[in-house]
């Protein structure tokens, strides 16, 4: 096997990458890459991994980034406060740069390997690799991100390796089995029924509209703003600031893949979502607006206009991200747990876990009774706890 390190996507060949990683793969593809590069994400700086046979061909790649990350993200809204508080004074305080191997926008974990072997077989040698780029990075701490239930028996192989398993953040995903959006709705029970048609009559009252407005094209800075405004005063997880790079670069790369629904006061663009095609899953990236924390029903009129579209154009899966969890799964999305894989080079490797159980607790999984027959043992609109701990609800931005 030959290991080599690069630091721009470019260095390897569109086809060749994408055939290690498969279909349906949007945050690990050649083009969503080759977005992400530049000054698109700020703080992101890509650094990829790839390994090759005696054929010269690719065996196993890797996508992965070093981006500063609050060690604290994850925790109780008390103990992000203090340490924001000392962060301002002390930008570097539980603030160092971590090489991740995933995609800092979207769920799936970084590792692509060729159909006729798997991660684990090649654990052994991808874990050396991401050692050598850790130690030339000088960074100590390495994550493999994204790991869902399915794919436990491979990452238990890194395991081996000395990586420490711990919960990341679940992401959200909604099935489509609906020929209408009257049909979505009629399928929900009557309490969310009710709470999706009062979301939408506070989003009419307010005079807003949403259109699907095709491509990104030249709103890269419009769009960049809008976001901008969402992401300053997120209460969960939100670490990555996307520039007009990114969406004029992610407009070149993917064309009317990225496309935008715009949320409309009369004629005057508020807002927007903005959307990816990947196959037969539609992926909602990103929502903006022009005035962050209004209470105006526009998240609400995103939501089910996503829906609707995902509907129309017949997907199988609506990808919902990792964030505003209540709100969703009143959409009756469903919360799919992740797990994440840390080394720490030194001697407190062995206390890593110890300390990240602390600073960031057990964030558990819902199931909410939406639909019909959909969990007809409770109650309706009774929550029900999953494997990994307690129910937790959300506020969207």
């Amino acid at each position: 096997m030959r290991v080599t390190f690069h630091d721009t996507i470019d260095d390897i060949g569109a086809a060749e990458w994408d055939g290690v990683f498969g279909p349906e793969r949007l945050f690990q593809g050649h083009a969503w890459l080759r977005a992400s590069e530049g000054d698109a994400i700020e703080g992101y700086v890509p650094r990829y991994v790839v390994i090759r046979d005696d054929q010269d061909c690719i065996v196993a790649a890797v996508a992965a980034y070093t981006m500063p990350t609050s060690l604290v993200m994850f925790s109780a809204a008390p103990l992000k406060w203090a340490v924001d508080r000392i962060q301002r004074i002390a930008p570097w305080f539980l603030r160092p740069r971590i090489l991740e191997c995933g995609s800092p926008l979207g769920p799936g974990n970084g590792i692509g390997v060729r159909s006729d072997t798997s991660i684990a077989s090649l654990a052994p040698i991808i874990c050396e690799a991401m050692e050598r780029l850790a130690a030339r990075e000088r960074i100590h701490l390495i994550v493999l991100r994204d790991f869902l239930e399915t794919e436990l028996k491979a990452s238990a192989a890194f395991e081996l390796e000395g990586y420490a398993r711990t919960e990341s953040l679940p992401t959200m995903s909604l099935d489509i089995k609906w020929k209408s959006f009257a049909d979505y709705l009629g399928s929900m029970t009557s309490r969310h029924r009710q709470k999706v048609r009062r979301g939408l009559s506070l989003a009419k009252s307010s005079g807003l509209s949403a259109r699907l407005a095709g491509p990104v094209g030249d709103q890269g800075q419009h769009l960049a703003h809008q976001r901008e405004n969402v992401r300053e005063r997120a209460k969960e997880y939100s670490r990555e600031k996307l520039t007009a790079t990114f969406f004029n670069q992610l407009d070149k790369g993917l064309g009317p893949r990225a496309r935008v629904i715009e949320v409309l006061n009369g004629t005057t663009n508020v807002g927007h979502a903005l959307l990816v095609d990947d196959g037969n899953i539609l992926r909602w990236l990103s929502f903006g607006r022009e005035t962050g924390g209004a209470r105006d029903g526009a998240y609400f009129l995103v939501l089910a206009s996503i829906i609707e579209l995902a509907i129309r154009e017949g997907k199988s899966v609506l990808d919902m991200g990792m964030t505003t969890h209540g709100p969703k799964t009143d959409f009756g999305a469903k919360m799919l747990p992740q797990w994440m894989l840390l080394r720490f080079r030194g001697p407190l490797g062995r206390l890593l876990p110890l300390v990240l159980r602390y600073v960031s607790p057990n964030r558990g999984t819902v199931a909410r009774h939406v639909f019909k027959g959909d969990g007809s043992q409770l109650p309706d609109g009774a929550e029900k706890v999953g494997s990994l701990g307690q129910s937790e609800r959300h506020t969207a931005t």
